[in-house]
């Protein structure tokens, strides 16, 4: 008799550690679906983007009060873009290489040197990206190989 007892009791503490695993997950996806519901409602009401006008705002701010040198306007482009970046904006990489995925050619530049031939010479206009998305490919010059 005494087994049966144990085999039902253990039976039963099974059960119950399975209630509370299963509650506790409920819980878990309950509060990603309010998590969810919150970021949708800052979506909707423009509560997402608040922290990122009232930034940019300063900077706006300092480009109506402020007398426009070439110093100033270079603050304010990278002042810009420091704010986007909390938000997620990347630049696109512009190294020697043309990525024809994140680069759009502009113009080419004829070269004697054959190792220079596909690599980018300058950079006219920046490329950004967020969360993987391309926003804008990056204008590049490239170097075109000629040879005699």
């Amino acid at each position: 008799m005494d087994v049966r007892w144990d085999q039902a009791l253990d039976s039963l503490e099974m059960d119950r550690q399975a209630i509370i695993d299963c509650t506790e997950r409920l819980r878990a996806s309950l509060a990603s679906l309010k998590s969810d519901s919150r970021k949708i409602k800052d979506l909707a009401t423009g509560e997402a983007y608040a922290g990122l006008f009232s930034e940019l705002l300063l900077a706006v701010d300092r480009v109506k009060n402020e007398p426009l040198s070439e110093n100033l306007r270079s603050s304010i482009v990278d002042e810009i873009i420091e704010v986007c970046s909390h938000y997620g904006l990347e630049p696109v990489l512009c190294d020697e290489t043309v990525n024809l995925h994140e680069h759009e050619i502009v113009g080419l530049i004829k070269t004697d040197d054959a190792f220079k031939d596909g690599k980018v010479a300058r950079v006219e206009r920046d490329g950004y990206r967020i969360g993987g998305r391309l926003l804008r490919p990056a204008r590049v010059v490239v170097f075109r190989h000629e040879g005699d």
